[in-house]
């Protein structure tokens, strides 16, 4: 298992894992016309991963193919890991800990002593994988496609 920054070649296989995702964990959580917006919007507009930069970077971790991705930025000197996907078929596997390793080394290497993160407010299983890391709930807000969510945070 490698993790590495993604380039343009892994797009495709990016927003093709965050619709699984979408489907096999969002579904169950918001319910199905919600989610079939999301995924139509998204075969409509595919999302652009923006190129890596000092400021906003994306990571993808590898084993006989992309198994997952984070896309993490740093505004004022904070850190903000934006999203973390893993391909629904490689949950489990510690696909998610090393990108959030490598997100948290990346962090760091740009000076940041605080990350944030959302995730909604029902996914009990990304909250723990979160607070496994050491984030902790901060606030509730309305963020994900207008669902209630946790901000958490954690200090470097």
């Amino acid at each position: 298992m490698r993790v590495r920054l993604a380039y343009s070649g892994a797009r495709k296989r990016m927003n093709d894992i965050c619709n699984a995702d979408w489907d096999a964990f969002y579904r169950p959580l918001i319910g199905d016309s919600k989610v079939e917006a999301m995924i139509k919007k998204q075969q409509r507009k595919p999302r652009k991963h923006k190129r890596n930069t000092k400021h906003v970077w994306s990571l993808v971790v590898e084993d006989k193919g992309v198994k997952g991705f984070a896309v993490c930025e740093v505004k004022r000197g904070e850190g903000h890991l934006i999203a973390m996907y893993i391909d629904p078929k490689a949950t489990g596997k510690g696909y998610g800990s090393a990108l959030m390793d490598r997100a948290f080394d990346d962090f760091r290497e740009r000076g940041v002593k605080r990350v944030r993160t959302e995730t909604l407010v029902k996914n009990k299983g990304a909250i723990r994988f979160y607070e496994r890391y050491g984030f902790r709930k901060k606030q509730k807000l309305k963020y994900m496609h207008k669902f209630m969510s946790w901000r958490l945070v954690r200090e470097l």
